[in-house]
């Protein structure tokens, strides 16, 4: 995490991790070589292309991490998308309550208004046999 943040943040490049890190190693190196303290050519050879190959390393990193918050964005994107239809799901049960409510409501009135047509019945049949008698 941390190691991370400090190369993303200060070494953007490959180039920038050699300018700073490598470049001051390999001049150091060099002066060695030609004061004659460090007079082995294939030590420095062999750091050089460790070097090489560290930087090969780290670019295949970057890489591999640069997919793996790509990825974590999908998965991020997957996780609202799904959240929609959460949402639409619990707005749907609430409309088939509401739905329900209504329909018990209905049924609630016509059995009452039924009730109410059964009496008028009643009462205009009652009056028509009294005319009628």
């Amino acid at each position: 995490g941390h190691v991370r943040t400090y190369f993303e943040s200060n070494y953007r490049t490959s180039r920038k991790v050699v300018e700073d890190l490598l470049i001051e190693e390999i001049i150091q190196k060099a002066f060695n070589n030609k004061v004659g303290t460090d007079s082995d050519d294939g030590k420095m050879a062999q750091t050089l292309l460790d070097i090489k190959d560290k930087l090969l390393e780290l670019s295949k990193k970057h890489a591999q991490i640069s997919a793996y918050d790509s990825q974590i964005n999908a998965i991020d994107d997957f996780a609202e998308y799904v959240g929609t239809f959460i949402d639409l799901y619990d707005k749907k049960e609430q409309l088939e309550k509401q739905l329900f409510d209504l329909l018990m409501a209905a049924k609630r009135k016509a059995a009452v208004a039924k009730n109410s047509g059964k009496k008028l019945e009643n009462v205009l049949e009652n009056m028509n046999n009294r005319l009628v008698l």
